[in-house]
This record gives structure tokens, C-alpha cells and sequence, in this order.
């Protein structure tokens, strides 16, 4: 089907109705035409109907407490729970939350035992190697009676994450003899101490 545009009288050879009416409405000589530039502007004035102008506001740093300025619209102002002044302080910040979370660092030594997370009582007195393939580098703190609010030093077995899985699973049985052992010795060594 030919067809000519309204507004610039060229002859086009389309069957499809979308390539006539992207063409009417992108045309050069079209009054109405979509401009980008017009539809930015617009765009902004809707936003700012929506959300208010754009302002400046002083606000500190959560990890350094630095003054420093940011820009949000009126309405969504804070925008975030908490602002940091730079993508370092954000991330010091992070490492701050892991290290509580994970407790190493100025976090890991603490007096009372009762103040200590799970893993932490477990590698104070046990030594961080699986018991089955000797791993060191990741090493999992697994409860012995599967209680995990029972964190006494006789109820910790290091194991690799791998043989951790094995007593959560029915392949146990390769490895429960040796985690048995490892419990009785622990217990007969520590008896008088813990």
C-alpha cells in the first residue's frame, strides 16, 4: 500500500500502520512533533508537581558526622535512612557491621563468655581445622546435639562446610564415629577446666 505523509507529502511503500504512524509523528515538518528537548521539559514539570522543587540540604555523615550538602525534591526529603559523604565512608561503615556481625577486629575478644556469639566460644577453645580433612580456611562451628541455643564448649565440632553438610544429611554415618571421638576426647581433656 502507498501512502504520502500529511505533512511532508512523501510517498512511502509500507504495509505496516506503525512505520505511518511513527513516521507522522516523528516528521520533520509535523507542527506537533515530539521533541525530546519538549518532552524533558515537560518531564521535569511533572516531577516537580509531583515531588516539589529541588533544594539543598545539609546533612551528616553517619560514619565521620561531616557536614555536607545533598539535593532532593521537597517531598522526598530524607530520602535514605542514613547519608554518608563519601562511597570510603560507606564502606568503612559496611566493614564496621561485618565485623560485629562476623566478630573479628576490635570486636572479637570479649571477657564473659555469655557475651560471646556461637562461634566465637567455639573457636576460643577449639582449634579452627575440620576434624575430618583438616581444613583452615573456612571452617563451620556445628553443635553436637543440633541445639543451637546450647553453646557450651563441649557441644562445638569444627568441620569444613562440606562435612558440616555431611552430619546434616544421611550420609552421617561416614563420619559420625569420628565426631563422637573427637566430643569424648574434648570432653576428657577439658573436664577440670571448662
Amino acid at each position: 500500500m502507498i501512502w504520502s505523509c500529511k505533512y511532508c507529502d512523501e510517498k512511502f511503500n509500507s504495509p505496516s500502520l506503525s512505520f505511518k504512524a511513527n513516521h507522522s509523528r516523528w516528521c520533520n515538518k509535523n507542527p506537533k512533533r515530539n521533541d525530546t528537548k519538549n518532552l524533558k521539559i515537560a518531564q521535569q514539570k511533572s516531577l516537580t508537581k509531583r515531588l516539589g522543587n529541588l533544594k539543598n540540604y545539609n546533612v551528616s555523615c553517619v560514619n565521620c558526622n561531616k557536614d555536607f550538602t545533598v539535593k532532593e525534591r521537597e517531598k522526598q526529603f530524607p530520602q535514605k535512612k542514613e547519608y554518608y559523604c563519601s562511597r570510603s565512608c560507606a564502606n568503612s561503615a559496611g566493614g564496621n557491621v561485618r565485623a560485629e556481625k562476623y566478630l573479628y577486629g576490635k570486636h572479637r575478644y570479649k571477657r564473659d563468655d555469655q557475651d560471646l556469639k556461637y562461634h566465637e566460644i567455639c573457636w576460643k577453645y577449639h582449634r579452627k581445622e575440620c576434624i575430618i580433612c583438616k581444613e583452615n580456611t573456612i571452617v563451620d562451628a556445628h553443635h553436637y546435639d543440633k541445639n543451637h541455643n546450647n553453646n557450651k564448649p563441649e557441644n562445638f565440632v569444627p568441620l569444613c562446610p562440606t562435612h558440616h553438610m555431611y552430619v546434616h544429611s544421611r550420609h552421617e554415618v561416614l563420619i559420625k564415629k569420628q565426631v563422637e571421638d573427637y566430643v569424648y576426647k574434648f570432653k576428657q581433656k577439658n573436664r577440670h577446666s571448662i
